[in-house]
Formats: C-alpha cells, sequence, structure tokens
C-alpha cells in the first residue's frame, strides 16, 4: 500500500518503522503487530519498515537526471576535444609496413633532399677541419637540360634526375656508371632507402628503381603530377602530389598506407621528427600529422603559398611563406572548430561590439622573422642546428637567427639571389647563389672562409659527403667541390 496516499506526504524511513507496527495496511485502523484488524477483519501481516522504505523509494528522481546529465555532458565534451588524437587502430593493426628502411643521412652520404629526415640540412659531426671542402673544383659533370632535382650521394656514387632521365655518377671522378630513361624532366631529387632508389616523377607516378640499374621495381600512381621529393622512414614512403593528397605507401611494395587530403597542391617534401609529420601545401597551409595514421593535428594558416619544405627542430616547425619565417609548436593541437570560432570572435572584435577583447593568436603561432616587412624575400627553406638558423633571401642576403625567439644573430652579403636553401657542416654555412657563387661562412661569426664561382648559378640546394659538396647547378651539371 502507497502510505503517501492515506496521509498526503511521503514517509520517511523512521515513521515507516513506526507505522508498520499500528496501521492495518487493508484499511488502515490501528492494530497491535501482527494480529487481525478489528475494523474489517483482514489479518495484518506487518512488513518490516525497510521493506516499506524500499517501495517507496523511486529510482529515477529529478536530482539524479540532472547529475547523470551533467555527467554525460563532461564525458561528451571531453571525447569531442579529443576524438581527432586517438589512435586509428585501423590503421595501426591491418595497414602496417613491411620493413624498416630509411632514407635518413650520415656524415658518409646524403640519401635524400634536405639530408636528415626532420629537413635540418645540418651534418653535426664533420671530423677533422682539414676533411672539409676548401673550394676547389674535382669534377664538372653536364647531365643535359637543367631540372629542379638536386643530388644525393650514398656509397661512392652520386644519383641526379636529369631531363627524361636518372642518372648515377661516380662520385669520385663523374663518370657515368648508368643511365636509365624517364618519361619527362625529373623535377624532384631522389631518395636511396633499404637498397631502393625512389623518384616522383610528372607522369603522376612514384617509382622504386634498383639503385644499380635504375630498372624499376614497383610503381604507384598518384592522382597529378609530383614535384615533392620522396621522404622514407619506417618503412613508410611520404610524399605529395598536386592533386592536394599527401600519400603514405609501403616502401617495399608501394601499397598505401594511408592518405591525407590538403587544402591544396603538396608540392614540397615534408619532414618527419618525433612521429609528427609538417604538410605544406600551395594555399599557405601548414599540416601537422601524426605520421603512423596521418591523423591531422594542426593547420597553421598563412596568407601566402609554402612552397619549399618545413623544417622540424627543438619541438618547433620553421618554414617560409610570403617571403618569411614563420615558427610554429609542433607539440600543438587544434581542436575541431576552434580555428572558426576565432575567426568569428575576431569579426566581432573588429566591429568593436561592446565587451569583446582582443582574439587571441593562432593556434600554435610563436614568431616570425621578415627582415624588409612586407618585401622580405625569403622563399627557401631553412638549415637549423642547435643553436641556430640559417636562411637566404633573393636579395642575397645570409641570416643567422635564435631558433627560439626569430631574433637576428648577423647577416652576410653574397652576390647573387639566395633561391637554394644551405646547408650546414660543423660550424660552417655553404650557400650557393642565382650568380653561381659557393660561399663558406663560419657559423658562429658570419664572416667568409672562402668563395667560389661556377659556371652557372645553383637554385638547387647543395649536398655533402665524405668530406666533398655536390652541386647541381642551372645548366644541368654536377659539380663536385673539395
Amino acid at each position: 500500500m502507497r502510505l503517501n496516499r492515506i496521509f498526503g506526504k511521503q514517509a520517511t524511513g523512521e515513521s515507516l518503522e513506526a507505522l508498520a507496527d499500528t496501521i492495518c495496511p487493508h484499511c488502515g485502523a490501528s492494530i497491535p503487530r501482527s494480529r487481525r484488524c478489528p475494523e474489517c477483519n483482514q489479518p495484518a501481516f506487518s512488513l518490516p519498515g525497510w521493506a516499506l522504505s524500499g517501495r517507496e523509494r523511486r529510482f529515477i528522481t529529478r536530482k539524479r537526471l540532472i547529475v547523470s546529465g551533467c555527467v554525460l555532458a563532461v564525458l561528451l565534451f571531453v571525447f569531442w576535444l579529443n576524438y581527432p588524437f586517438l589512435p586509428n587502430y585501423g590503421i595501426l593493426l591491418f595497414n602496417r609496413p613491411t620493413t624498416e628502411a630509411s632514407s635518413n643521412s650520415t656524415i658518409e652520404r646524403w640519401s635524400m633532399a634536405g639530408g636528415d629526415l626532420a629537413q635540418r640540412k645540418t651534418v653535426f659531426s664533420a671530423g677533422r677541419s682539414q676533411d672539409l671542402p676548401t673550394g676547389t673544383i674535382r669534377w664538372n659533370a653536364p647531365t643535359g637540360e637543367g631540372t629542379r632535382a638536386g643530388p644525393i650521394v650514398a656509397d661512392g656514387v652520386v644519383y641526379q634526375g636529369a631531363y627524361f632521365k636518372i642518372v648515377a655518377l661516380d662520385a669520385d671522378t663523374g663518370e657515368l656508371i648508368w643511365s636509365q630513361p624517364t618519361s619527362g624532366p625529373v623535377q624532384t631529387s631522389l631518395a636511396l632507402a633499404g637498397g631502393r632508389l625512389y623518384a616522383g616523377f610528372l607522369d603522376h607516378h612514384v617509382r622504386a628503381l634498383a639503385p644499380d640499374t635504375g630498372e624499376v621495381i614497383w610503381e604507384f600512381r598518384t592522382g597529378d603530377i609530383i614535384t615533392s621529393s620522396p621522404v622514407v622512414h619506417d618503412g613508410i614512403l611520404y610524399l605529395g602530389a598536386w592533386d592536394n593528397l599527401q600519400y603514405a605507401l609501403d616502401a617495399a611494395t608501394g601499397k598505401v598506407i594511408w592518405t591525407y587530403e590538403a587544402t591544396d597542391k603538396v608540392s614540397s617534401h615534408s619532414p618527419v621528427a618525433d612521429g609528427i609529420m609538417a604538410v605544406p601545401d600551395k594555399g599557405g597551409r601548414v599540416h601537422l600529422l601524426d605520421a603512423r595514421t596521418g591523423q591531422n593535428r594542426l593547420v597553421y594558416r598563412t596568407p601566402r603559398s609554402t612552397n619549399a619544405a618545413p623544417v622540424i627542430a627543438h619541438d618547433q616547425v620553421y618554414f617560409a611563406a610570403g617571403g618569411r619565417i614563420y615558427a610554429i609548436d609542433a607539440t600543438e593541437k587544434e581542436v575541431p572548430g576552434q580555428y572558426q570560432f576565432k575567426r568569428v570572435w575576431a569579426q566581432f572584435w573588429l566591429w568593436q561590439v561592446p565587451g569583446v577583447p582582443r582574439p587571441a593568436g593562432q593556434q600554435g603561432g610563436l614568431w616570425r622573422f621578415s627582415p624588409d616587412g612586407e618585401d622580405s624575400s625569403i622563399v627557401a627553406s631553412p638549415a637549423v642546428t642547435n643553436t641556430r638558423l640559417y636562411v637566404g633571401d633573393l636579395d642575397g642576403r645570409l641570416y643567422a637567427i635564435d631558433p627560439a625567439s626569430g631574433s637576428e644573430q648577423w647577416r652576410f652579403e653574397t652576390e647573387g639571389g639566395i633561391y637554394a636553401s644551405p646547408i650546414v657542416v660543423g660550424n660552417t654555412v655553404y650557400i650557393a647563389t642565382q650568380e653561381g657563387r659557393v660561399y663558406a661562412v663560419d657559423g658562429e661569426s658570419g664572416e667568409e672562409i672562402w668563395n667560389l664561382t661556377l659556371d652557372a648559378g645553383v637554385n638547387e640546394p647543395m649536398a655533402f659527403a665524405e668530406g666533398r659538396l655536390y652541386v647541381r647547378t642551372e645548366d644541368g651539371s654536377v659539380v663536385a667541390i673539395d
């Protein structure tokens, strides 16, 4: 019986215990415990108070509904914040590379564009000072018309993408070892990893080649032309194409592991460091991805195109866009919708809506280096050491920058614009200009060590291996400098 109907209110546990001894459950008359009711003559089987109390207790109450709703809202919010960054176990378990091949360079070899996976373009241990180049040309090997491919060097062989061919040259003499025809000009540097040579082509294909003959082992077709150089890490081949996609392929087989769609053409290669990949696109954006699964972590937006490869160092990503150098936090993550929210916030602030504070800066942004303001002309990717960042501009100036703050440390004037990235060996910075001048500069003081004049200008980064520089000139020659 529901006692609250009799008394018009909810009974407490204590009152129910007392009522169980004196109230008839049939008619409500007062009776002794466990006797018949004198009014209705019905047996009075009294229930203990705890039993009546349990029957009167409601499982769903307003308070419980409110608490449960709040807990659910918090859990959903936490999930919304973190779901883009949860591991993609489908890729981790079922799309695994079959080797651990890497194109990372050492002091004996320069086996990919940019030297190392992070694109730092730096050889930290140069050996003895007498092993460094002194500015003497050892050989000059013509390869046909010029292309945008830089040389790579490994095991005594220089591999060079050329005009409708790939050539292999002897690193000591410059003599031709082999030449393999291609479907068009090779506009990307090659990469060597796991006993295979990798190259992207304008016919929409990336191919794995035998390094001793240049014969094709496998090929994979993308949706558009390829101008980004291959990068190989932990058995995965990374490269971008003009179909707006960044591809991750099994380096051994060419099987797709994952793809990521950027907002514009991916025309340059992407560094990899500490599980993070930085993908630039021609729309001025840099996409920070999980290198293993391709999941997006952050998109940093600039108003101008990013045509050169970024660099990952010091937990930061450095890249050139719109004539400037940007530094962003490599560890940042962007919550879905965060950028759009800040845009709305900024618009209200521009409208001077009362009470709207100045919006925060773009997620992950740290500093910018722009020596001439809007007229700055930095287009090349920087070289980064433990203490300096080095980059040149089209006005012929080489800058040394503090990588933590973006402040200028010194500058060095050259003859001719600097389109190619510098490289650093030990404490020496090497830079080549569009006028064909090659300079060796002290990395600490910015003083010139030596310079050399070549027969043609240089637009592609140099390579360094076993104490020698290798330079690709715009007339199609490869020059070795001791």
